[in-house]
């Protein structure tokens, strides 16, 4: 396997796009930087009175007939030939290309056989390979490791953008203290003995390696498009891709969010890896900014509170005080995922540059360590399983939120081989409403506070009016529909009317007894 990545990582990236640093002039940096980006333009750096940005041939053109006065002051070039020079803030030694990411991850596996496993995803799923033939790559960590458990999953992902090199030595720099410390520090040991953790360094192997051999300001993937090359990984998922604040339409901005959602193999297998493992929490790393992002850029979330607070306090625990921002589009990888998964997922924004010194990025890893073990630990509110009544085979229901309004249409939902759900939510009183083809819908009232509760779902075969999955109709059935009276749809609303009344009463009346 090593051979075959090796050679793959040598291999020239094919396009010959190459890109180009732009400086624009201001005497209000941060203003412009915000104005650029607006406008669909990639920010390389802000300086005291100048920022310089990432173009292509074409946005050049752009820039400058917007008006603006742009100085070439670079152009990308291989990170294997950016020679050490620290005064000049250059790349030294230090940072591993994608064969010696791999090799790192199996020198783990070969270390900690009983806790560390390392996975072909793209094979794992028949997922495509990458447009150069790349699989993507990934390792578990578990006291069982060989094992299926029914365990809570967490994913560390870093990458979709492959000039953000910092992010795979924080990935490594994670698997190394889970792995090696484990048996040694008690709160790790209790972490991997409780969860099931996957960490997955590069998540676009074909832009990782062209930053290596051709471009070092590459950030998107290497598909070739007739009017540009390469498509935002980051953009590219169908949760918000239509926003109006999705990303580029255009194939050569380096925000270009692919001719359709979910249209890249990259995007392809997180979809088939997320279906399958059904992860409870997510850190999506990227740079930089030092900021904790969470929610959507245009659109709304009636628990946006609630995932401020939280984003505040991962922040905290990342060593970057509290700072937090909506983030920069729509169609993101972590919105995808709590968006149609429920998962409980931010993308934290690391260091102070794409591509500081190695020292620097080993520092930055061990800054945000804590907060990795802050979302490790954090409690998840409500959680439990969804089985079948008669044979407890597990079932993929859809959780609804009686009385709180997504307008996105996001769904919470069990999955995976247990049938395992999460719900985060404020604290509070929820009705919850459990839902799947085939089954009668089962109510079940839950009070959320800062600490964790289990509730297990059973639901039978459907039944009209077994609201409460008794198999049989009962006074229970009519109180809670009675005492529904009102309310918009939901299970209650047995003739679909859109509302709850006593039509729906008298249709269930007569039903009264064991379920046929």
């Amino acid at each position: 396997m090593k051979y075959l990545i090796g050679f793959l990582a040598l291999m020239p990236s094919f396009g010959a796009e190459t890109l180009r640093l732009g400086r624009v002039n201001t005497d209000d940096a941060r203003y412009l930087a915000d104005q650029l980006d607006l406008m669909g333009f990639d920010i390389w750096q802000v300086a005291d009175r100048f920022v310089d940005v990432v173009l292509s041939a074409e946005e050049l053109a752009q820039l400058r007939s917007a008006g603006y006065a742009v100085d070439l002051v670079g152009q990308g070039q291989p990170l294997r030939d950016i020679h050490p020079d620290v005064s000049r803030g250059t790349i030294p030694t230090g940072y591993l290309d994608l064969s010696q990411i791999v090799d790192s991850m199996t020198q783990t596996e070969a270390n900690f056989p009983n806790i560390a496993k390392v996975v072909n995803l793209t094979a794992t799923y028949s997922a495509p390979t990458t447009v150069e033939g790349r699989s993507i790559y990934a390792i578990k960590i578990s006291d069982n490791v060989n094992s299926d458990e029914d365990e809570p999953v967490f994913l560390l992902v870093s990458n979709h953008h492959a000039r953000e090199i910092v992010t795979p030595v924080i990935a490594l720099d994670a698997l190394e203290k889970l792995t090696t410390l484990y048996g040694i520090d008690p709160q790790i040991t209790a972490l991997v003995d409780q969860y099931e953790i996957w960490i997955a360094p590069v998540w676009n192997p074909d832009g990782y390696v062209h930053v290596f051999n051709v471009d070092n300001l590459w950030r998107k993937n290497r598909r070739v498009f007739g009017g540009g090359i390469g498509v935002d990984l980051n953009r590219n998922y169908e949760f918000g891709w239509t926003s109006g604040c999705s990303g580029s339409t255009n194939p050569s901005s380096e925000s270009y969010k692919g001719p359709s959602a979910n249209s890249e193999a990259e995007t392809q297998t997180m979809i088939a890896w997320s279906m399958d493992r059904h992860f409870a929490k997510l850190l999506d790393f990227h740079s930089f900014g030092r900021e904790v992002l969470y929610g959507y850029a245009c659109l709304t979330h009636p628990w946006l509170s609630f995932w401020q607070s939280e984003a505040i306090t991962l922040s905290m625990q990342s060593g970057y005080i509290g700072e937090i921002r909506a983030p920069s589009a729509d169609g993101e990888h972590y919105q995808w995922q709590f968006g149609t998964r429920g998962t409980f997922g931010f993308l934290t924004e690391t260091a102070t540059s794409f591509q500081p010194t190695y020292v620097s990025a080993q520092s930055e890893a061990s800054l945000v360590w804590p907060g990795t073990l802050h979302l490790l630990e954090r409690p998840i509110p409500l959680w439990g399983h969804v089985r079948d009544a008669q044979t407890g085979d597990p079932i993929e229901a859809i959780i609804d939120v009686q009385g709180v309004t997504f307008p996105n249409g996001e769904q919470i939902t069990s999955g995976g081989a247990f049938g395992r759900y999460h719900l985060f939510a404020p604290p509070g009183t929820y009705d919850l409403a459990f839902s799947a083809n085939g089954y009668t819908p089962v109510m079940h009232q839950v009070t959320l506070d800062a600490t964790s509760q289990q509730l297990e779902v059973i639901m039978g075969e459907f039944c009209m009016g077994d609201f409460n999955a008794s198999t049989r109709v009962d006074m229970l059935d009519y109180v809670n529909l009675v005492n529904n009276f009102g309310q918009p749809g939901g299970i209650f609303d047995t003739n679909g009317s859109g509302l709850v009344n006593l039509d729906d009463l008298l249709l269930v009346l007569p039903l009264w007894g064991p379920c046929l």
